[in-house]
């Protein structure tokens, strides 16, 4: 008998697993480009967005797309940090190039050092960079951001975050507690 069910238990895992497709939800910066991450200019990216009720969060990407510094110099650096919140949209704030971090204290996406002529895409996977706790916190008021500093004019085609849910599969959660 508790092959039978074990074997129906089996069935039913193969049933659910095509409902439990993962979503993607996209963002993009209004200018895409970040008003092409001027040197002069910090820059801030403010998103509303919580966990859909009955998601498991898979990954986030941030994808920067050729990305190309104006002039190859040293010490030339592109800071991107995640927020814990930030306004809504894009806001910018003046630092004269100031070749420092300005979102220093915040967790680390990326330190990014151009290696010479031509275009580049960037992609930054949270999983990788151990940052899914981090932005799974951020995110438990519905709101957070990602704070761009740039010591160079960086040129580029467009930011994207895609964020990457996976519904629980309650169905199979509550077959697997009968067993």
């Amino acid at each position: 008998m508790k092959k039978i069910l074990y074997l129906l238990l089996i069935f039913a895992i193969f049933l659910i697993t095509p409902i439990c497709k993962a979503d993607t939800f996209s963002f993009s910066p209004t200018p895409p480009d970040l008003y092409d991450l001027d040197h002069h200019y910090y820059f801030i990216w403010g998103i509303n967005w919580q966990l859909p009720a009955g998601h498991t969060l898979v990954d986030v990407v941030l994808t920067i797309k050729n990305i190309d510094d104006w002039t190859n110099e040293e010490g030339d650096h592109l800071y991107i940090h995640l927020l814990n919140s930030a306004t809504p949209g894009v806001t910018y704030g003046y630092d004269g190039q100031g070749y420092a971090d300005h979102f220093s204290g915040n967790p680390l996406v990326a330190d990014y050092q151009d290696p010479g002529p031509g275009k580049v895409t960037l992609v930054y996977r949270f999983s990788q960079l151990g940052l899914l706790s981090t932005f799974l916190s951020y995110i438990s008021d519905g709101n957070f951001g990602i704070g761009f500093d740039p010591d160079c004019h960086y040129w580029n085609d467009g930011v994207t975050l895609e964020i990457t849910t996976v519904p629980e599969p309650t169905i199979l959660s509550l077959i697997m507690r009968q067993y």
